[in-house]
């Protein structure tokens, strides 16, 4: 999974929905990015990010990509 970051401090981890990338925050970032870590990911077979085999965007692989996330 490809990844951005922007920004120093606490970690803030945010999500595209829908089929987007890590632009979807593009004008959230510097703002962000003052006080925080801000970390973006490409979630698998968005942006640059490769797909998974199989149904990459069943529900029970996004709960479990999430969890990872959080971890």
């Amino acid at each position: 999974m490809v990844w951005r970051r922007f920004g120093a401090g606490p970690a803030l981890v945010l999500l595209h929905g829908g089929h987007g990338d890590w632009r979807h925050w593009i004008r959230n970032i510097d703002a962000l990015a003052r006080g925080h870590s801000v970390w973006l990911p490409d979630l698998p077979g968005f942006g640059d990010s490769d797909a998974l085999d199989g149904h990459a965007h069943a529900p029970d692989r996004m709960e479990r990509l999430v969890d990872a996330l959080v971890a």
